[in-house]
């Protein structure tokens, strides 16, 4: 996934799917602080059969978990985050609307 050249299109999820099929995205807003005292960034992923699995990303290194109190907290949090956050739709066009293209 991903493209040396941008704005091809490649590399964009947001292109590749409608909103809700499979990638969610929610932009945040900075004046929110360090977001919950998270080190990086995440990622949770629903499995086919309903579990779950994170990827969990900090500045020394990114890590796969499938604790499940690890996953709690961070539904939790995403939770807590998506409160926060823009809509996906209006993440979306905030998105394509800062986009740069050569």
């Amino acid at each position: 996934m991903g493209s040396p050249r941008p704005g091809d299109g490649r590399g964009d999820p947001s292109q590749d799917r409608p909103p809700g099929r499979g990638l969610r995205l929610h932009v945040l807003p900075l004046d929110i602080g360090a977001h919950l005292s998270l080190g990086g960034g995440f990622a949770i992923a629903e499995l086919p059969g309903g579990e779950h699995m994170l990827c969990l990303d900090n500045p020394a290194r990114g890590q796969i978990a499938d604790h499940p109190e690890w996953i709690r907290l961070m539904l939790r949090k995403w939770e807590i985050l998506l409160g926060e956050a823009l809509p996906e739709r209006a993440s979306l066009d905030l998105v394509h609307k800062l986009k740069v293209t050569p």
